[in-house]
């Protein structure tokens, strides 16, 4: 489901606000039943967060034909094969890379201008995002091409193979994270995302 642009098979279009907005998810069709009774949804407010031990984020990740798209909601990079996160024992193979305005994230209270959202998913077919949150202020070379790149209205896939992404671009120099169980940012709100 996150391979495909979710407009072109749902009957069903859901948007932020409005009466299509996230307060109404769970009614638009019956596979977004989950948005009206997630316990765990994303994006979170983290506050007051215990500092534990938390293995390594261990990204192999090499640099990749551009593709994107604008799905009408964001704008969606997929990934190419050969990639993967590793996190302790588990290897998750990245899927797409989407965008946020503004992030929705809170960490003690505190917004965030941008958010990434890494897609990935294990060999069990458990989803994992890495949330990257972004503040205004020197310029990202990885973002400054997407935004050249970013078809400016809905539609197909564009890709561009001689163009070289490269993902890592995207990440902070400090690999702190949280850790938290949550739920799909968008219908169907599926839960259990790490």
């Amino acid at each position: 489901m996150l391979l495909l642009p979710t407009h072109a098979a749902d009957t069903a279009r859901w948007e932020y606000s409005d009466k299509h907005g996230s307060e109404h998810w769970g009614s638009l069709r019956k596979g977004y039943a989950t948005c009206d009774t997630v316990k765990r949804q994303s994006p979170t407010g983290i506050t007051g967060a215990v500092r534990e031990k938390l293995p390594a984020l261990e990204f192999h990740y090499r640099p990749m034909p551009l593709r994107i798209v604008n799905n009408g909601h964001t704008v969606r990079v997929y990934a190419a094969s050969g990639n993967h996160l590793v996190i302790g024992k588990e290897s998750f193979r990245p899927l797409q890379f989407h965008f946020h305005t503004p992030s929705g994230d809170r960490v003690e209270g505190k917004s965030y201008d941008m958010a990434a959202h890494l897609v990935h998913q294990n060999d069990a077919g458990q989803l994992g995002v890495i949330v990257v949150l972004f503040q205004q202020g020197a310029k990202n070379s990885a973002l400054k091409l997407l935004w050249e790149k970013m078809p400016e209205h809905e539609g197909r896939e564009q890709t561009f193979p001689a163009i070289r992404f490269y993902p890592t671009q995207l990440l902070p120099a400090e690999r702190g994270y949280y850790s938290f169980e949550g739920s799909l940012t968008v219908p169907p709100c599926t839960e259990d995302v790490r």
